[in-house]
């Protein structure tokens, strides 16, 4: 009787323990079947609507560099990428009969202002200024003279020496300089370009319905296609009051901050910002499509609740919501693509990004 009743005993706390074997494991496959999701807690925030558009690098000042007559090149001071001050001598042509022409020229002054001391003697009045001589004699000697011809003849002999030199009209850089000393350029072809390198505007357009969405003097930014990471602060300097055929409408931005790595002509990409104030802001990871519509699945006792929105408006990273959602509400931003309305879930939860 004795031995019978340890028996019982033992038989007893086994099956105990197996029951507690069993629920440990039923509660471990509870868990499992959970799947894990990063949520957000939706606050007050604000929100920088964002239009996206293409353009190009265009310098504020830029000159095509002509010679004014057709002659030999016989000097170039400068060559492709360097930059010259205003007033610096770029080219010039071979102005050996321009000094010469010149040189007559000045020959030719003297000689009249000989004569006209000659004809003032004559007529006596060499020692009275000419605001005391009769007009009439002033008019005859200085016609005799020819001094008013020979000063003609010399300032037309300095405009075609300085025809023949080319001078930087601002400060920049040289491009498109492809010809050679010795070669002959007439007055229709560019020597090169003068690009103004630390000035420089991004010219982009916008589709009509944009139209409201800027304004003189706002804030842009602008990055290369060749390095995005790169971006150039801009301001909206001119709003062009036409819209082409296609609906578009051209907009300038002045860069703020230009350096040596952004070109003339570059392709660009513009991004033009509007601040929206208290407005439900959810990250674009938050978002997923169910049956063509937009929907974000928000956390409720463990569970996945299924919710349609309305978008207002969108930037490269969130959305802004107009309904659907509220502030306080936690959304699931991770692991929601084939998520079910009333799924377990195992949420963790993460600050949000401004």
């Amino acid at each position: 009787m004795k031995y019978l009743l340890i028996f019982i005993l033992i038989c007893c706390s086994c099956v105990n323990q197996s029951d507690k074997t069993q629920d440990k494991k039923a509660k471990t496959n509870t868990e499992s079947k959970k799947l894990s999701v990063n949520t957000q807690t939706i606050q007050d925030s604000v929100f920088h609507q964002e239009i996206v558009a293409n353009g190009f690098i265009e310098a504020t000042y830029r000159s095509e560099l002509r010679f004014r007559k057709g002659d030999i090149i016989e000097k170039i001071l400068v060559k492709n990428g360097q930059v010259v001050n205003k007033g610096q001598l770029i080219a010039h042509q071979d102005i050996s009969n321009e000094k010469n022409q010149l040189q007559q020229a000045k020959v030719a002054v003297a000689e009249a202002e000989n004569e006209l001391i000659d004809l003032k003697a004559s007529y006596g009045v060499l020692d009275q200024p000419d605001s005391t001589i009769k007009p009439a004699v002033l008019k005859n000697i200085t016609l005799k003279s020819g001094i008013r011809q020979a000063k003609a003849n010399l300032e037309s002999a300095k405009i075609a020496v300085r025809q023949s030199k080319i001078i930087a009209p601002f400060k920049g850089v040289i491009a498109n300089l492809t010809t050679k000393e010795g070669n002959y350029i007439s007055a229709a072809d560019n020597l090169c370009i003068l690009i103004s390198q630390d000035q420089l505007d991004a010219v982009f357009n916008i589709l009509e319905p944009q139209l409201p969405f800027v304004q003189i003097d706002q804030q842009v930014k602008v990055a290369s296609f060749a390095n995005e990471d790169d971006q150039y602060s801009a301001k909206i300097t001119e709003i062009n009051p036409f819209v082409d055929e296609n609906g578009l409408i051209r907009i300038k931005a002045h860069l703020s901050n230009p350096d040596r790595s952004i070109y003339d002509g570059m392709n660009v990409k513009v991004s033009v910002q509007r601040k929206l104030d208290s407005v439900v802001k959810i990250p674009k990871t938050a978002l997923v499509k169910r049956s063509n519509r937009d929907v974000v699945f928000t956390v409720q006792d463990s569970l996945a609740k299924w919710n349609y929105v309305d978008i207002k408006a969108e930037n490269s990273n969130f959305y802004a919501i107009k309904k659907g959602l509220s502030i306080k509400d936690t959304i699931i931003i991770s692991n929601n693509m084939n998520l079910a309305h009333d799924a377990r879930v195992n949420p963790t939860l993460i600050k949000q990004e401004d």
